[in-house]
C-alpha cells in the first residue's frame, strides 16, 4: 500500500508548525494522540493478518499430492520427501528436478508463485477469511502468519456469490491471534480506516504487514464499470454493497483488511478495483450484518445458501420509486404469494428498494427459507399492500465448497435440496418450479441407494398410499401435475413410471460425434433435453491432437456440459485420426510416444471431469508386418505400462475394447483382453464390452455380460447392424437382465457407426427403446 503509517509523524509536524504558539502545544498533543491510536491498531491488528500463498498447478497431481478427488476443498500439505521418492521424480533430469521442486514447494520464501493475497485468522483454530477469487482453481495453498509461522491449508468453505473463503490451517500452531470483528455495516463517510495487507516480498515472506490509511469516501458501490459482461452478477458486490476509501490499492493485496480505531475489522479489501484505473481508489467488502451470517456458515464449514424470490424486472427508469417485475415464474415463492407481472415491489421489511439493485441486494442478505415481508403497488391500485413471502433458494454460479453438512443432513443417505434450483439452470425454459424436494445426494451402499433413489429425483409424498415416491433422471424441466402412481417426472416432461421409476438403475450416455459438426455446446443442450445425463466424448471431435485443447477450454467444455446437468463421463476413440502413434509398434520410440500421448488424454479427461478412457482405436493396434501376435501382445503390454503411473495419478481407467474382425486383428475376443490386462496388472486397466463386437463371439451375448459384467467399466449399446439400440433385430432386454444379474455399476452409453437418420432421432429413439427394455427386464 503507497501510504505509510510514517507520513503521521510528517503530518503531526505540519500540523504543528501551522499553529498559533498559544495551541502549539494543545494540538500538537492531539496530532501524537491519534497517531499512538494509528500505531496502537496496527500493533493489535498485526498478527492476525496471515500472507496466502496460491498454486493452481497440475503437477501436484502427477506426482501424487494432488487435491483429493471426493473432496473439492481438501489440498493437503506438499511433502517434499514424498516427491523425491515419486517413481516419475526419479526419472527426471537434476536441472528439472530443481525446476520441479521450486515450483511446488509453496513454503519457500524465496518462490514466486501464482498467485498470493492477504488474509484475516478468525480463531485460534486456524481459520483464516481470505477472497473466493483467490484460491479458486487452487491445488495447494500455503498461509504465512505474522508471527513466524507458516502452513499448507485446506479451503474449509468456499462462497463463490459473497467471493468469500474460509481456509483451514493443517499445522496451526498455537500462536494463531484473531481479529476482532466490527461491524462494516456501521462505518460513515469520513471516517478514518487503517488498511493492513501481507503484501508478498519473495524473500521476506514473514515480514511485518504493510500499513496505510485514509478515510471511507463512500458507501454501497458497486464493483468498477468496465468488467466483462460475464464477470457482472456473480457476486452480491455488484448490485452496490462495496465502500470505497481514498487509500489506492496495489494489486496484490487483494484480502487486505481495513480496521477502524477502535482495531475492530470492517472491511476485505477487493482487488479487482485496482484493474480499472488509477483515480478509483481502494473498494472493499464491509463485514456488515449480512456478511456475518456468511461468515458464521463459512467458520462452520457449511454452505451459505440465499433467498430466491423467483421474478425478472423491467428496466430501471430514472425516476424509479419501485422494481416492476416483468415474469414471475410459475411455482415460485413470489408466485406462491400472488405477485404477477406489471406488480411493483416498493420496500422489503420496510426498508425501500427503489431500483432493481436495491431490490436484490435486499434479497441477497437473506438466507434460502427466510420470510421476508414485500411491500407491493399493483396496477390501478391507489394503496400499497403487504406480502408475506417464504424464499426458495438461489443457485449460486461457481464452484460452492462446504465441508460440513450444515442443515441439509443426510437421512439414510440421502440428502435433499430445494427443486427451485431447477428453474435457475440456463437450459430452463418452461413450466413450473415443481413441488416437492429435489435429491442432491445419495450416498454408496445406504438406504436410500439400495431403494435406488437418484440425483436429480424429485420426492414429492413420504409413505403415501398411492405408491412409490420419486422418478427417473430430472434435470431442469418440471413435474407436471398428476405425474402417475409416483407423482414425480424425468427430462420432458413425462410420468416416472414411463420414463425410469425406482426399478431402473442404468445411467444412460452418448457418443458426440453422433452430433458430427455440432458445437459442443449445442450437443449438450439437445442430449441433455433428451434424457440423457452422460456424454461421451471423441477427442478428435475437439482438436487434431488433444494437446492443442488448452487448460480454458477444457473448463469451458466441462462447464458447458454441467449447466446442462450432464457428466462428461470419459473419452472414447482414442488415437483416431493421430499420426505416428501405435500401440503395438516394434520401435520403442513410437511406443514411448504413444504412451505419453495416452497421458495427456488422461490429463485432459480428469480436466473434463471424466473418469474413463475406452481404447479401441483398430487402426493403431493391428499386428505389424511380420510380427506375431504374442510379440504384439509383449508391445502393447509395455505401451501401457509407461502410462500406467498418470492413469493412478489422474483417478482414470483405461478399459480395453475387445474389437471383431475385420475391424481389427487384434484382441478380438473378451478372453484376448483378460489376458493381455494380465500382463499389464494394473488397476486402472480394466475391460470394456460393446454389444456388437460381442455378437462375433461363439458365446451368446447375455452369457459373456453375466459372466464379465462385474469386471467391465464401460458399456457400449449399439445394434449388430451399426446403428443405435432398436434399429435392428438385437432384442435388448436379455441384455438388461443380464446387466441387472452381473451387477455392472457403470454406465450404458450408445455408439453408433451408422448415422441415420439424423442424430437427434437416433439419440431419441435409442433411449426410448432402452428404457422400454430396461423397464422389462
Amino acid at each position: 500500500m503507497p501510504h505509510r503509517l510514517t507520513i503521521w509523524t510528517a503530518l503531526a509536524a505540519s500540523i504543528a508548525a501551522s499553529l498559533a504558539p498559544a495551541h502549539q502545544d494543545s494540538d500538537l498533543k492531539q496530532a501524537l494522540a491519534l497517531e499512538k491510536t494509528l500505531k496502537g491498531v496496527i500493533q493489535d491488528a498485526e498478527p492476525s493478518i496471515a500472507c496466502v500463498v496460491v498454486s493452481r498447478s497440475e503437477l501436484y497431481a502427477r506426482f501424487g499430492q494432488g487435491p483429493a478427488s471426493d473432496n473439492a476443498g481438501k489440498l493437503g500439505v506438499f511433502d517434499v520427501e514424498a516427491l523425491k521418492a515419486h517413481a516419475l521424480f526419479a526419472q527426471l533430469s537434476a536441472g528439472d528436478k530443481k525446476l520441479v521442486l521450486a515450483k511446488l514447494d509453496l513454503a519457500d520464501p524465496g518462490q514466486v508463485p501464482e498467485a498470493s493475497g492477504s488474509g484475516l485468522v478468525l480463531d485460534e483454530r486456524g481459520l483464516v477469511l481470505t477472497p473466493y477469487h483467490l484460491i479458486q482453481g487452487a491445488t495447494k495453498v500455503y498461509v504465512c502468519l505474522t508471527t513466524e509461522q507458516g502452513s499448507y491449508a485446506d479451503i474449509y468453505a468456499a462462497d463463490p456469490r459473497s467471493d468469500l473463503a474460509v481456509l483451514r490451517l493443517l499445522q496451526p500452531g498455537g500462536a494463531t491471534r484473531p481479529a476482532k470483528l466490527g461491524d462494516g455495516g456501521k462505518v460513515e463517510r469520513g471516517q478514518f480506516v487503517v488498511g493492513l495487507a501481507a503484501q508478498l516480498a519473495p524473500g521476506f515472506r514473514r515480514a511485518k504487514a504493510s500499513a496505510a490509511w485514509g478515510i471511507v469516501s463512500n458507501l454501497r458501490q458497486r464493483l468498477p464499470a468496465g468488467l466483462a459482461d460475464e464477470e457482472r452478477g456473480k457476486t452480491i458486490h455488484h448490485y452496490g454493497s462495496l465502500l470505497q476509501t481514498d487509500s489506492r490499492v496495489n494489486l496484490g493485496t487483494t484480502g487486505g483488511v481495513l480496521f477502524n480505531l477502535h482495531g475492530e475489522a470492517v472491511a476485505l479489501v477487493n482487488s479487482l478495483s485496482a484493474v480499472t484505473g488509477p483515480d478509483t481508489g481502494c473498494f472493499a467488502i464491509p463485514l456488515d450484518h449480512g456478511l456475518h451470517r456468511v461468515l458464521d456458515l463459512l467458520k462452520k464449514g457449511e454452505e451459505v445458501e440465499y433467498g430466491f424470490l423467483g421474478v425478472s424486472f423491467e428496466p430501471a427508469t430514472e425516476k424509479a420509486d419501485g422494481v416492476v417485475l416483468r415474469t414471475v415464474t410459475e411455482g415460485s415463492p413470489a408466485d406462491l404469494a400472488g405477485l404477477r407481472p406489471g406488480h411493483a415491489v416498493l420496500a422489503v421489511n420496510d426498508q425501500p428498494v427503489p431500483r432493481n439493485d436495491d431490490l436484490l441486494r435486499a434479497l441477497a442478505t437473506q438466507p434460502a427459507g427466510a420470510k421476508v415481508r414485500l411491500e407491493v403497488r399493483k396496477p390501478g391500485m391507489a394503496g400499497r399492500e403487504k406480502l408475506d413471502v417464504a424464499l426458495a433458494k438461489y443457485l449460486v454460479a461457481g464452484k460452492v465448497i462446504a465441508t460440513e453438512p450444515g442443515s441439509r443432513p443426510f437421512f439414510r443417505g440421502l440428502r435433499v435440496d430445494y427443486t427451485s434450483l431447477i428453474a435457475q439452470q440456463p437450459s430452463f425454459t418452461f413450466g413450473a418450479i415443481p413441488r416437492g424436494v429435489l435429491v442432491s445426494e445419495v450416498q454408496p451402499d445406504s438406504a436410500a441407494a439400495k431403494a435406488e433413489l437418484k440425483s436429480g429425483f424429485i420426492v414429492t409424498h413420504v409413505n403415501d398410499p398411492r405408491g412409490h415416491v420419486a422418478g427417473g433422471v430430472l434435470r431442469n424441466r418440471p413435474a407436471p401435475q398428476g405425474a402417475g402412481r409416483a407423482d414425480a417426472a424425468t427430462a420432458g416432461g413425462r410420468p416416472a413410471d414411463s420414463q425410469g421409476d425406482l426399478a431402473m438403475s442404468f445411467r444412460y450416455a452418448i457418443c458426440n460425434e453422433t452430433f458430427e459438426g455440432w458445437d459442443h455446446e449445442r450437443v449438450c443442450r439437445t442430449v441433455a433435453d433428451l434424457g440423457y445425463t452422460g456424454l461421451e466424448v471423441a477427442p478428435f471431435t475437439l482438436a487434431p491432437r488433444i494437446t492443442d485443447v488448452t487448460p480454458e477450454r477444457r473448463r469451458t467444455l466441462r462447464k458447458q456440459a454441467e449447466d446442462c446437468g450432464l457428466t462428461i463421463l470419459g473419452l472414447h476413440w482414442l488415437l483416431a485420426k493421430t499420426e505416428g502413434l501405435q500401440l503395438t509398434a516394434p520401435d520403442e520410440a513410437v511406443r514411448a510416444r504413444t504412451a505419453t500421448y495416452l497421458g495427456e488424454l488422461a490429463r485432459c479427461c480428469r480436466d473434463l471431469g471424466g473418469k474413463l478412457m475406452v481404447f479401441g482405436s483398430p487402426a493403431q493396434r493391428r499386428i505389424p508386418a511380420g510380427a506375431t501376435r504374442e510379440q504384439a501382445a509383449e508391445w502393447a503390454a509395455d505401451t501401457f505400462r509407461r502410462v500406467a503411473p498418470v492413469f493412478a495419478d489422474t483417478n482414470v481407467d483405461l478399459c480395453l475394447e475387445p474389437l471383431s474382425p475385420p475391424e481389427a486383428d487384434f484382441i478380438n475376443t473378451i478372453d484376448e483382453a483378460l489376458t493381455l490386462l494380465g500382463r499389464i496388472d494394473h488397476p486402472r486397466f480394466t475391460l470394456h464390452l460393446d454389444v456388437k463386437a460381442m455378437s462375433t463371439e461363439d458365446t451368446p451375448t447375455r452369457a459373456l455380460i453375466r459372466r464379465h459384467g462385474p469386471r467391465a467399466g464401460h458399456f457400449h449399446a449399439n445394434d449388430v447392424n451399426r446403428r443405435g439400440p432398436g434399429f435392428g433385430d438385437t432384442d435388448f432386454v436379455p441384455i438388461f437382465q443380464a446387466l441387472k444379474a452381473s451387477g455392472y455399476p457403470g454406465w450404458v452409453s450408445v455408439e453408433v457407426f451408422d448415422y441415420t437418420p439424423d442424430p437427434v432421432t437416433i439419440a431419441r429413439d435409442s433411449l426410448r427403446y432402452m428404457r422400454e427394455c430396461e423397464e422389462r427386464a
